[in-house]
C-alpha cells in the first residue's frame, strides 16, 4: 500500500502562455495538513485545481492513493473534496447537499440520514429550504463544511478566504477546519504566513511556478520584525558578519545579504556598518521564508 495519499511527479501547467507549474514534485501523507504560501492568487488557484483533478496538467503525473489520475480519474475523484462556499443558488440548501452527495455514489438512505444529522448538529436545519445565498457568510462556510463531512474524503482542498470573516467568526472557522483535519488530509493555499502557521502541520512556499517544502511550520511562526536587504561586496561581507551579534540571523543568496531583525531599535547602528548604495529596510514576506532555507544556493526568486 502506498504511503502517500497524493503524489505529484513533474507536474507542468501553462495558463494563457505563462508557466504556472514548472516540473512540480510534491507528496502528501495520510492525515497531513500542508499550507502553500504564495503571493499570486491566480497561480494558487491553479495549483489547487490541478492537484484536486479539477484541471489537467499539461505534463507530469498525479497519483491519489497510488492510482494515476490519468487512467483512474473517476475513481480517484471519489477520494477528494473541495472546501468551497460556491453553491447552486437557484436551488435549496438541502438540494445542494443531496445532489453533491450523489456525485460520490453514497446510498440514498445514508445520504438522508447524514444530511439530517449534520444540519441539526451545525444549526442549519431551519435553513434547509432556503437558497445558500440567503445564509450569512459564516453559515455558508458551515454549509461547505457539512458538504465535506457528508462525503468524508481522504483529502480536502481549501483556497483560504479568511478575510471575509470577523474575529468571532474566524474562531468558528478554525474549529471547523480542525475538525476536518481529524478525518482528512488538508491542502490549502494562502497569502498569509499567520494563517499557514496556525492551521498547517507543514508549510511550503509556492513561488515562480515551483514548490519548496519545509519539514514543519513550527520554526517559522516568528520570522522577524524587519529585514535589512542589501547588495554585498565580497571583500566587505566577512567584516560585516564579524560585527553582528551572534544571536542575529542572516543569509546570503546570490549577491544579496538578508539580515533578519527582531529588535528594530538596533537598525540604525547596523546601517552604519553597511557600505552599499542598495540598502532596503522592509517588513518580512513569504520570500524570506524561502531565503531562510535556500541561502547560499543559486535560486531564482
Amino acid at each position: 500500500m502506498t504511503k502517500f495519499v497524493l503524489e505529484a511527479r513533474g507536474l507542468t501547467k501553462k495558463q494563457e502562455g505563462n508557466l504556472v507549474l514548472n516540473d512540480v514534485h510534491f507528496h502528501l501523507s495520510k492525515g497531513e495538513s500542508v499550507a502553500f504560501l504564495g503571493d499570486d492568487a491566480s497561480a494558487n488557484k491553479t495549483l489547487l485545481e490541478v492537484l484536486s483533478t479539477m484541471r489537467p496538467a499539461d505534463k507530469g503525473d498525479l497519483f491519489i492513493n497510488g492510482l494515476n489520475t490519468s487512467y483512474e480519474l473517476k475513481r480517484t475523484k471519489m477520494n477528494l473534496g473541495y472546501l468551497s462556499t460556491c453553491f447552486d443558488n437557484e436551488i435549496s440548501l438541502l438540494s445542494n447537499l443531496d445532489i453533491y452527495s450523489r456525485l460520490y455514489d453514497i446510498p440514498k438512505k445514508q445520504i438522508e440520514n447524514r444530511i439530517s444529522e449534520l444540519l441539526r448538529i451545525y444549526d442549519l436545519e431551519e435553513y434547509m429550504g432556503n437558497s445558500p445565498k440567503d445564509l450569512s457568510r459564516i453559515n455558508q462556510f458551515k454549509l461547505a463544511f457539512v458538504r465535506i463531512k457528508i462525503i468524508k474524503p481522504d483529502i480536502v482542498f481549501y483556497e483560504e478566504d479568511f478575510s471575509a470573516y470577523n474575529d468571532e467568526e474566524l474562531v468558528e472557522v478554525f474549529e471547523l477546519i480542525e475538525n476536518i483535519k481529524q478525518e482528512s488530509a488538508l491542502l490549502m493555499t494562502t497569502k498569509s504566513p499567520v494563517y499557514a502557521y496556525k492551521i498547517a502541520d507543514k508549510v511550503a512556499i509556492f513561488t515562480n511556478a515551483k514548490i519548496y517544502e519545509y519539514d514543519d511550520a513550527s520554526d517559522l511562526s516568528e520570522l522577524a520584525n524587519d529585514v535589512i536587504e542589501f547588495k554585498f561586496r565580497e571583500d566587505e561581507v566577512d567584516y560585516f558578519i564579524s560585527k553582528l551579534p551572534k544571536s542575529y540571523e542572516y543569509h546570503l543568496l546570490n549577491d544579496r545579504f538578508y539580515l533578519f531583525i527582531k529588535d528594530s531599535s538596533n537598525i540604525q547602528s547596523l546601517l552604519s556598518l553597511i557600505h552599499s548604495d542598495e540598502v532596503l529596510i522592509r517588513k518580512p514576506d513569504i520570500r524570506d521564508l524561502l531565503i531562510r532555507h535556500k541561502s547560499r544556493e543559486e535560486v531564482d526568486l
